[in-house]
């Protein structure tokens, strides 16, 4: 099922896979494998670049970090 969130970080139904608490997307071209959750006054975000050898971790963020990790990707990919 995609989330509001998945949708406003540009994702459609055939880029996103989602399982086990894991995303499983290809993003403007780049393979991404992540995982994020959030808990009263703490979010996070981990990103995975497996074909660049990079992890983005964000975190401890009181609202929603969708909007820095649109940022991150759109510099990454």
């Amino acid at each position: 099922m995609i989330t509001p969130s998945s949708e406003q970080l540009g994702l459609t139904r055939r880029q996103l896979f989602y399982g086990n608490g894991f995303m499983d997307a290809i993003v403007n071209g780049r393979h991404v494998v992540g995982h994020s959750g959030s808990s009263a006054g703490a979010a996070n975000h981990l990103d995975t670049y497996p074909d660049l050898d990079w992890v983005v971790v964000l975190g401890n963020y009181d609202n929603s970090v969708a909007p820095i990790v649109e940022t991150a990707r759109q510099i990454i990919t």
